[in-house]
């Protein structure tokens, strides 16, 4: 499972200034994972 299949290439992800633009660059990186996978996350808690 690549980072391609996300659609996050590391060399899109601009280099973060300041320890929000980290927190804001990796909350988005989480969510966009997140969101891709709520079905299969969701299934794998459940059973």
């Amino acid at each position: 499972m690549g980072l391609g299949e996300y659609n996050l290439f590391p060399s899109e992800i601009p280099f973060p200034k300041s320890i929000d633009d980290i927190k804001g660059n990796l909350d988005l990186i989480l969510e966009n994972f997140y969101q891709k996978n709520k079905i299969a996350i969701a299934y794998s808690v459940a059973y």
